[in-house]
């Protein structure tokens, strides 16, 4: 191990381990493979001065034949080698295996290297960075030392170094061309712009290079607003409503002074972005050609506009918020610098399919001549339209009594506020579905379906109106099944008693419910729904869903026989949900499930009952005490041991526990619990003491057993 100053080293032991695997089984077996070890090779140095100077000789030898079995060519072609600083040998070696030499100072494998000068280059800041302060100051005082040390070296002139991230990102585009990968678009940005050029086969690399470089020493001559140095290049753009406004005031030229009552501008296309140049303007020249008189009332033309730059303006792109001052503040950082009259959205409310707001009137000390339409007006409606729709505008009067503008089936492009790609995936699974059903495809939906109503497929019958219950002759006549259903509704006592009085007796009720609410999934989905809160003034506070034991008295409250039968909850984290049954019960039903109510004149005095801290405990327990209830004169129950320590047990009761039917007593066991345990063994009479596992499950349930 080398200390910081790379002059000596310290002895240590250490293992390590690469697990490898054949290229063969990795591919069997989908593994992601990192890299592939084409082939190894091993040697011996010899005799060297010491242990910290292996042979340079030995170790490029081993390099060349290692490539060569491998059937690798050494890139003698490139005459260059990375420099070592604290391994010269390795450096050595590996320039002689590589490039055919053995130097290791970079002045010598870089003798060619000049920097390209200019006259005067500005000074422009130099960016430093660390994962640390400490690390951080240490990097600044290297550069320092070195500037010291060497007077010489003019920061100015070291633009040159700016082309490394071009180079880096050629290579980059080199390798993935090399591994068959053929590029069907190229999109950069800033100085991205340059390599996605290369790539698109349009420049050199070459030249890619050059423009790198002397975009570098223009870099810090570029501002922004306010000066800003090194800000982005920003351009004005001619407003695509503009055109419009340009059209509209060529057709009121045509009228020559006649009245106006309807202006129609149709099939409009606009293929290009016009720029501005903020000191010198655009020239814009409008055409209005093959004009036409129709009648007395009609006139129609063919509108062009031209400009220097180009023979019409880009598509529009138009992006809206709900709120608009983020809206426009979002725009702002996407760089569409609306202000002015262009920054006019008074008020915008939005609902599905419908945006609504209010457009501030232009200021009234323009210079310009007035317009009857100007483009901010029209250009502020556009705003409103969402990405990537077509829609239809409509421009009222301020008593919204009159239509000013209207603008039918116009397509907005989607460029700078994306739709969620998670809102995407799910329109196209809807869409992909709907087309299914409606061309008759759909495995479960049936073609038909597509026609229903809401009405129609949501026919609701209120489980609380006993009204809707006698009128459609549901009274005492049926098993239920119900799916995920009777918790949303305001109180589940009443719920359960018009649901009984569905059944026929001795009917089922058949339930499929959430009934564990660590699951927080469900809650954050469902919670945004008003129905999933319905029960809150019920008592269910935080969910409308309960757990097995609460519908368990709860349904023998509404004269159900509780639950019957349910699915084992064994990882609620993934199986959150229960099926568990009940049966509707009356006198007759009571006697047909227990046929054993009548028992034989045995007394117990005291009857102690300890268990009942589970869903299966709980069931269990109360079966057991309605049998016994008839026998024991005085019973006393406990859910666990640590509820007796509040408890006087008389003496000579008989016990009967079903506790370690939960859980092993002495797997958890406590000081308080097992003076709880003697206290009871110490009085009782009679114990039944029921375990479970002890011979094989769990081993804490046969301690127990062998204390007996």
């Amino acid at each position: 191990m080398w200390d910081a100053d790379a002059d000596g080293y310290a002895r240590g032991e250490g293992v390590s381990a690469v697990i490898l695997k054949t290229l063969r089984s990795a591919i069997e077996d989908g593994d992601d493979i990192e890299c592939i070890i084409r082939e190894t090779g091993i040697n011996q140095d010899g005799k060297t001065t010491g242990i910290t100077m292996p042979s340079a000789s030995a170790q490029a030898a081993l390099i060349k034949s290692t490539y060569t079995k491998a059937g690798l060519d050494l890139l003698n072609k490139h005459d260059r080698c990375q420099y070592f600083a604290g391994d010269p040998q390795e450096a050595q070696a590996l320039c002689k295996a590589f490039f055919g030499h053995g130097k290791e100072d970079p002045n010598e494998i870089f003798p060619s290297i000049t920097d390209p000068r200019t006259e005067d280059p500005p000074l422009v800041p130099f960016l430093f960075s660390a994962a640390s302060e400490k690390s951080l100051e240490g990097a600044i005082m290297s550069y320092v030392a070195y500037l010291q040390d060497n007077q010489s070296t003019d920061i100015r002139r070291l633009a040159y170094t700016l082309t490394l991230c071009t180079a880096v990102q050629i290579v980059i585009v080199d390798l993935l061309k090399s591994a068959g990968i053929v590029f069907k678009a190229v999109v950069g940005h800033s100085s991205g712009e340059i390599v996605a050029a290369y790539a698109a086969g349009f420049i050199t690399a070459f030249d890619a290079v050059r423009i790198a470089y002397y975009r570098g020493r223009c870099a810090a001559l570029a501002s922004g607003e306010g000066d800003l140095a090194g800000a982005m290049l920003a351009q004005t753009v001619f407003p695509a409503t503009g055109y419009i406004a340009l059209a509209m005031e060529a057709a009121m030229q045509i009228a020559a002074g006649r009245p106006v009552k309807l202006i129609e501008l149709v099939d409009l296309v606009i293929n290009k972005a016009i720029t501005i140049d903020d000191d010198n303007g655009a020239e814009i020249v409008v055409s209005m050609s093959n004009i036409m008189t129709i009648g007395k009332n009609f006139i129609t033309a063919n509108y062009t506009s031209y400009s220097s730059v180009s023979k019409s303006s880009g598509k529009m792109a138009i992006s809206a918020s709900a709120h608009v001052n983020d809206f426009y503040n979002n725009l702002s950082e996407l760089g569409y610098g609306y202000s002015g009259d262009f920054r006019a959205m008074g008020l915008l409310s939005r609902r599905s399919g419908t945006a609504s707001g209010t457009i501030l009137p232009p200021a009234e000390d323009h210079t310009v001549s007035k317009m009857y339409f100007h483009p901010s007006m029209l250009d502020t409606a556009l705003q409103a339209i969402s990405n990537n729709i077509t829609g239809d505008i409509s421009v009222y009067s301020t008593d919204e009594k009159q239509t000013v503008i209207a603008i039918e089936g116009l397509p907005s492009e989607r460029i700078a506020l994306e739709i969620p790609p998670h809102h995407e995936a799910l329109l196209d699974s809807a869409n992909h579905a709907t087309e299914l059903v409606m061309n008759g495809k759909h495995t479960y939906a049936q073609k038909s379906w597509v026609n229903d109503t809401h009405e129609q497929i949501c026919s609701v019958m209120d489980s609380l109106n006993d009204y809707y219950q006698n009128a459609l002759g549901f009274d005492n006549a049926y098993d239920v099944l119900a799916a995920n259903v009777l918790h949303a509704t305001h109180t589940l006592d009443e719920t359960l008693k018009h649901t009984r009085k569905l059944l026929k007796p001795g009917g089922y009720l058949i339930l499929f419910e959430i009934v564990d609410n660590m699951a927080m999934r469900v809650g954050l989905v469902m919670g945004g729904l008003p129905g999933w809160w319905v029960g809150r003034e019920d008592g269910r506070r935080f969910a409308p869903t309960i757990e097995l034991p609460k519908w368990d008295k709860l349904l023998k409250k509404a004269k159900f026989s509780g639950i019957d039968t349910y699915t084992p909850l064994n990882d609620p984290l993934v199986y959150f949900a229960s099926v568990f049954v009940s049966q509707a019960v009356d006198n007759t039903t009571t006697l047909l499930r227990r046929p054993f109510s009548k028992h034989n004149q045995i007394s117990i005095p005291n009857l102690l009952l300890i268990g009942g801290d589970s869903m299966e405990t709980s069931r269990l327990m109360e079966d057991i005490e309605q049998l016994l209830r008839p026998l024991a004169k005085n019973i006393i129950t406990a859910i666990t041991l640590d509820e007796l320590q509040n408890i006087e047990v008389p003496p000579m009761c008989t016990v009967l526990s079903l506790a370690e039917l939960d859980s092993p007593l002495f797997k958890d066991m406590s000081e308080d619990r097992w003076q709880a345990l003697k206290n009871v063994l110490t009085v009782a009479r009679n114990v039944l003491w029921l375990t479970r596992g002890c011979r094989r499950d769990d081993p804490y349930a046969a301690m127990t057993e062998n204390d007996h």
